[in-house]
């Protein structure tokens, strides 16, 4: 149940921080970048996840 709440804070930082970036910036290029570095982090991490193995 904590890691489901941590899980959901941390997501709702996301919109927050898109918010913010285009409110100091006054454009919605930026927010929009930010939005495609973390996007390209997310996936390129997806090799990673893999199911342990049984042994």
């Amino acid at each position: 149940m904590f890691v489901l709440c941590v899980g959901y804070m941390i997501a709702a930082l996301g919109p927050l921080s898109f918010g913010l970036l285009r409110d100091s910036t006054v454009r919605f290029f930026d927010a929009y970048l930010m939005l495609l570095i973390v996007s390209s982090i997310m996936m390129a991490m997806i090799p990673l996840l893999k199911r342990p193995t049984a042994a």
